[in-house]
C-alpha cells in the first residue's frame, strides 16, 4: 500500500508525528509541559499543586485528565507520562484506566473530556479558530 494511502491529511490531527521515532524529545516534552501547564490553568489549580504528591480526590482527577490528554494527544509512554507528572508508570496506568472506564460509564464526561481535549490540541497546535469554550476540565466529576 502506498505511504500517500496511508497517510492522508483529512485524518484525525494530533501532536504524533506520522513517524514517532523521528521526533525530537525535547518537542514531546515541551508539549507536554504545555499540556499540563494548560489543564492547572484551565481546572484553577496551580501548576506546583498538581504535580505535588497531593491526593485529594479533585487534584487526582485532574492530574488523571493530564495523563489521559499526554497520552491520547501526545501518544507516550506511561514511563514518560510518569517522569512528566513526577509519578511511577503504575499509577499512571491506575490513571488512565479510570478515565478510559468513566468515559464508558458517562457519555457526560467523555464528551467534556473530547471538548478539552480537541480545545488543547488547537491551543497547543496553534491552530487558528479554536471557537467557543466547551466543557472545562474542572467541571468534570
Amino acid at each position: 500500500m502506498p505511504h500517500a494511502d496511508i497517510y492522508r491529511p483529512d485524518q484525525v490531527r494530533t501532536l504524533r508525528y506520522q513517524r514517532p521515532h523521528l521526533r525530537p524529545t525535547r518537542q514531546v516534552q515541551a508539549d507536554a509541559r504545555k499540556i499540563i501547564e494548560l489543564v492547572s490553568a484551565q481546572c484553577s489549580l496551580e501548576l506546583s499543586v498538581l504535580l505535588s504528591d497531593t491526593r485529594t480526590q479533585r487534584v487526582s482527577q485532574v492530574r488523571w485528565v493530564a495523563m489521559y490528554l499526554l497520552n491520547h494527544l501526545l501518544h507516550m509512554s506511561s514511563t514518560e507520562i510518569g517522569t512528566a507528572l513526577n509519578r511511577d508508570h503504575t499509577t499512571i496506568l491506575h490513571g488512565l484506566k479510570r478515565v478510559r472506564d468513566q468515559r464508558t460509564a458517562d457519555p457526560i464526561y467523555a464528551e467534556r473530556l473530547d471538548g478539552v481535549a480537541r480545545e488543547i490540541s488547537d491551543e497547543v497546535l496553534g491552530a487558528c479558530g479554536s471557537g467557543p469554550k466547551s466543557g472545562r476540565v474542572g467541571d468534570v466529576q
